[in-house]
């Protein structure tokens, strides 16, 4: 478009550059305009496209966006450009319509306005034609008075010689001279005529025989072409002689006032219509007798028939054109004049429409360029106005969608955008008060969670009996968590030991929580073996579990008289234990399946024999996949460190002591699990006094 652009405005500069010469400046654009229009467009474009494929955009290739990926400004565009077209065409055919309707009505104005001076001067010269051949046929009825007497002073019919006769014709500067005697035959001639030609076989002669007759004395006729040549038109004169009657031949151009009429032809062979167009007047016959293309028929210059016999007034014909020698599409007017003869004004269409046509492409280019800089400053403003605060806008509204709500959005250009300015930052303003509202809410509801599972686990870690020593502590990574202990009798010297981490974290995972809580703690207390109670479990955590969600978990039945320990592993961490003075080691179990990931599975369960002064220790996966911001875990081998610093300090101490060196370790990093922990020492056996007292 840029390219056409520019070639347009070089056309236009074409017709500002060569006002003096319009005609020439209008061939030069007619003939270069529009190949040059299209052919620097085509340039351009190709330019273009090689510029978009060596930027390396061509090759994810070329297809239209969808509505949501286009750009305003882009719409914009596209949108302008379609109504500066529309407006631009339809304003230029809807004064092209105007211009030729005008350039058509200057046309029939300028061909009336030459016919009308046409026919007056024909008029003028057909009164001064009709005047001069009175004069002519009295001055020739003289002559040929003058020589009939000569004729008979020199011995008339029989006594003149032809010599004799030729140079009485040569002394009147006649075309011929006839004697005819009274037998009506030609007696002599200076002419070919042959004598005993009879003058009743001629139509044109039939009416001297009058004078043969007695009715008439002399006869003077019109100047008529002659049947031996049509160029030549002669008036013959008839007088009586004695003999007879003596007739002369006059041809135009013994006569010279005669020799003036030819003016109408001459005037009519230098004039033209505008430039190219042709006036010819014809005779009664069709025959052009005035203009550039004299003695030829209208059907020899292109008229039909039907033309010729019906149509008269304006009407479009091909004429032949004797200076193009081609035949040229012509509006043409035909008028019957009184006499019979007629007036043909022909103008090219060429011409007809040449002012149209110079109009048209100067208001053309200077619409173009019009249109073409109202787009521009038009498109500019758009984008200065518009869509540069817009972008404003979209930038501010992403920084509030990705979750910064501090951000402001300050566009005050115009009214419009202060007003969508205001009202975007009261939008956040209340969001942020919903929101504060949202969490305030939210964390009230947590807090009363986190109670009420806080509630759910033992807090009580004392007892009205010493062979024994435990502690628990849990930390969820969230208000609420998916790891719990519990410990709990079944029987006056049987404690259970448990330790669960379910799948996930917050709000469902507690749920899940409690459901497996309350589900392995009946299952317990109904004096089933570790084995049984991970089975029974299992099936019942796995119906109504729409949500796949899972709880690994360690459970130890401890006989406190004998010190044995039944265990059982669903997939949980090993545990750690650590004989009387000793220290802290991880056992190896055999795991099983987590509950409530797949119905109807077998769970299997081992023995622990613990003796007076060992210790258990398990915990969840938040203690040794801790990790700092070097993303380095925590492990199991520091664990146990942190462990054994401490194996000889109350199980009240060990666990506060092992989970600040995990916050040591961790440092700005945040929690990423719930980190659970219950310690059981086994002091003395239940019933053994002795091992008491010491």
């Amino acid at each position: 478009i840029l390219g056409a652009v520019v070639e347009v405005f070089h056309m236009y500069v074409v017709f500002i550059t060569h006002r003096n010469d319009m005609y020439q400046a209008f061939y030069v654009v007619n003939k270069c305009a529009i190949p040059m229009i299209i052919f620097c467009g085509i340039s351009m474009a190709c330019s273009s496209v090689v510029l978009y494929a060596l930027s390396g955009k061509l090759k994810a290739g070329l297809r239209f966006p969808k509505d949501e990926e286009t750009p305003l400004s882009v719409k914009f565009q596209i949108w302008l450009l379609v109504c500066t077209v529309a407006m631009l065409t339809s304003t230029y055919f809807f004064s092209r319509n105007i211009q030729t309707r005008m350039a058509y009505q200057n046309a029939r104005n300028t061909m009336e306005i030459n016919t009308a001076d046409v026919r007056s001067t024909y008029y003028y010269n057909r009164e001064s034609y009709s005047s001069a051949q009175e004069l002519v046929k009295e001055r020739a009825l003289v002559t040929a008075r003058a020589v009939a007497q000569t004729i008979d002073y020199f011995g008339g019919l029989k006594g003149i010689s032809d010599e004799q006769l030729k140079s009485v014709c040569k002394l009147y500067e006649l075309h011929e001279i006839n004697i005819i005697d009274e037998t009506r035959k030609v007696a002599k001639s200076t002419n070919f005529l042959s004598q005993d030609f009879d003058m009743g076989s001629s139509e044109q002669s039939k009416p001297f025989l009058d004078i043969l007759d007695g009715k008439i004395d002399e006869l003077a006729q019109d100047f008529m072409p002659t049947g031996r040549d049509s160029r030549l038109s002669l008036m013959y004169i008839g007088v009586k002689s004695a003999d007879g009657f003596i007739q002369i031949a006059l041809d135009k151009r013994s006569i010279e006032r005669l020799s003036d009429f030819g003016d109408l032809d001459k005037d009519l062979g230098n004039r033209h219509v505008g430039e190219n167009g042709n006036i010819y007047v014809a005779n009664t016959k069709n025959l052009i007798i005035a203009g550039d293309q004299k003695n030829k028929s209208y059907s020899e210059i292109g008229l039909t028939s039907e033309q010729i016999k019906t149509k008269l007034g304006f009407f479009d014909g091909d004429v032949y054109d004797a200076d193009e020698g081609t035949t040229v599409h012509s509006l043409c007017r035909l008028e019957r004049l009184e006499d019979g003869y007629s007036l043909l004004t022909v103008l090219p269409y060429d011409e007809v429409y040449r002012s149209r046509d110079i109009a048209s492409y100067e208001t053309g280019f200077a619409g173009i360029l019009l249109f073409s800089l109202v787009f521009m400053l038009i498109y500019i403003l758009v984008q200065r106005l518009v869509v540069r605060n817009l972008n404003r806008i979209n930038r501010s509204l992403t920084k509030i969608t990705k979750g910064n709500l501090e951000e402001v959005v300050d566009v005050k250009t115009t009214q419009e955008f202060t007003t969508l300015s205001r009202d975007i930052n009261l939008t956040v303003d209340a969001l942020k008060g919903y929101i504060a509202a949202a969490e305030h809410r939210m964390e009230e509801e947590l807090e009363f969670a986190r109670q009420i599972q806080s509630a759910a686990l033992p807090k009580v870690f004392t007892f009205r009996r010493d062979d024994f020593s435990i502690f628990a502590t849990m930390e969820p990574a969230k208000e609420v968590g998916g790891d719990f202990y519990d410990f709990f009798f079944v029987d006056y010297n049987k404690l259970v030991l448990v330790i669960a981490d379910v799948s996930g974290k917050g709000i469902p995972a507690s749920l899940f929580m409690m459901r497996s809580k309350v589900t392995i703690k009946s299952l317990a207390e109904s004096g089933r073996s570790p084995k049984e109670i991970f089975t029974r479990a299992n099936n019942a955590l796995c119906e109504g579990n729409d949500a796949d969600m899972f709880v690994t978990a360690w459970i130890g039945i401890i006989d406190l008289e004998s010190g044995k320990m039944v265990c059982s592993n669903a997939g949980h961490e090993y545990p750690a234990i650590m004989r009387a003075n000793g220290e802290y080691e991880l056992l190896k179990d055999k795991h099983g399946l987590a509950l409530a990931a797949m119905e109807d599975m077998p769970f299997g369960e081992y023995e622990v024999q613990l003796e007076p002064g060992d210790s258990v220790f398990v915990y969840t996966d938040g203690v040794p996949e801790a990790i700092n911001i070097d993303e380095e875990q925590y492990g199991t081998d520091r664990m146990l460190v942190a462990l054994n610093k401490v194996k000889d300090e109350s199980v009240r101490d060990m666990l506060p002591a092992v989970r600040e060196d995990i916050r040591t370790f961790v440092g700005e990093a945040d929690q990423f699990d719930d980190i659970t922990m219950l310690v059981f020492k086994y002091i003395r056996k239940a019933g053994d006094d002795t091992y008491a007292n010491t």
